[in-house]
Formats: C-alpha cells, sequence, structure tokens
C-alpha cells in the first residue's frame, strides 16, 4: 500500500519446508511457516517478523526475524519439545526464484541447548 509519496508499507506470509545442507539433521524437510511486515521509504526497505520452523516429531523452533528484505538476521525466541530452552541466532538470505513472487531464503543458525 502506498502511504506517501516514494512511502509503501504491507505484510504477507510465506510457507515451506526447510532442507538441511546435509540431507538431515535437526528441521531437515520440516515446516516452515513465516509472517512478516515490511516499510519501504525512498527505496529503502525494512522487513520485520517471525517464524516457526518444524521437524517430523512436531517439535518447533520459534524466531523473530529483521532485514531489508534481501538479508537480515534471525534470533531464536523459543522453542518446544527438543527446542526448548534453546537459545541462538544467525543470519538470512533471499533471492527472487520464480516469476510469481517465490524466494529462496538461506539461513544460518548458531545456537546452544540446554
Amino acid at each position: 500500500m502506498d502511504v506517501a509519496d516514494k512511502h509503501m508499507q504491507g505484510h504477507g506470509t510465506a510457507i515451506g519446508t526447510s532442507f538441511n545442507d546435509k540431507g538431515s539433521g535437526p528441521l531437515h524437510q520440516g515446516p516452515a511457516t513465516c509472517f512478516y511486515t515490511f516499510f519501504v521509504a525512498n527505496g529503502a526497505p525494512k522487513n520485520k517478523g517471525f517464524c516457526t520452523f518444524g521437524d517430523e516429531d512436531g517439535d518447533r523452533l520459534f524466531t523473530d526475524w529483521h532485514g531489508n528484505g534481501a538479508e537480515g538476521v534471525n534470533s531464536i525466541v523459543g522453542g518446544t519439545g527438543k527446542y526448548a530452552g534453546i537459545q541462538g541466532s544467525g543470519t538470512w538470505k533471499s533471492r527472487d526464484v520464480g516469476p510469481n513472487g517465490q524466494h529462496l531464503t538461506t539461513q544460518r543458525f548458531e545456537y546452544r541447548l540446554p
């Protein structure tokens, strides 16, 4: 939505599947759901959102993230099951991969479990 000259804001959701680079391990082939807001002023975007990542056991990992639309930082804010008490953060980078707004996002986490 245009809210002023050269200013735009909006929101959305992203649903997908996470894949571990090793082809196995935590969160590999698990569901990923995110929602986000964005604000663009004079061509400079700011994005903010929250994600939930899951695994085949039904355990979940929750993140709070921010960035500029192409890259940013994820902070782990909690988890369930085997991820309960998890702490950590990491970077993410996203790029367009399809004609209808599809994105590929690479995320890296450094974390510790209790």
